[in-house]
């Protein structure tokens, strides 16, 4: 018999229905949380499960990423 199911993980979108955190519930608690400018391009520092924060740079006039995690692309 099957027990009761409970979410693994809470989502949260802006109101484009982009993904702007997620929390998973996994056993220990554990956030990622996403900004992104209006073109849905990630910008600004970004918290990441598996890297910490992550810093994502943005060059407006062409929206394309110049930079993510301080590495220049």
């Amino acid at each position: 018999m099957r027990g009761a199911v409970t979410p693994a993980n809470d989502y949260d979108c802006d109101d484009l229905d982009r993904l702007t955190d997620v929390e998973y519930l996994s056993g220990q608690l554990d956030v990622e949380g996403f900004v992104m400018d209006n073109l849905g391009n990630r910008t600004g520092e970004q918290v990441l499960r598996s890297d910490g924060t992550v810093a994502f740079t943005v060059q407006s006039s062409t929206n394309r990423y110049t930079a993510i995690g301080g590495h220049s692309i």
